[in-house]
């Protein structure tokens, strides 16, 4: 049934297994995961299917921030 679900960008990619979805979306998209959130919610409507809100979830992945490294040295 999710054959016909697309991203909107070609930078922005669906895993699909079963009946789960991920969508992962990098900082530099055409279009952002609210846009995107918002084609699910419509191809869910039209295909009479319930996203699960209490299920669903958002993690933000960042590099780590070089400021805050600390290189212990070996001769102290």
């Amino acid at each position: 049934m999710e054959s016909d679900l697309k991203t909107l960008s070609h930078r922005n990619l669906f895993c699909k297994y079963a009946d789960d979805t991920n969508l992962s979306v990098p900082d530099k998209s055409d279009f952002g995961l609210n846009e995107e959130f918002i084609k699910i919610e419509n191809w869910a409507r039209m295909n009479k299917l319930i996203i699960n809100l209490g299920k669903t979830k958002e993690i933000v992945f960042r590099r780590p921030s070089l400021r805050h490294f600390y290189q212990p040295s070996a001769y102290q």
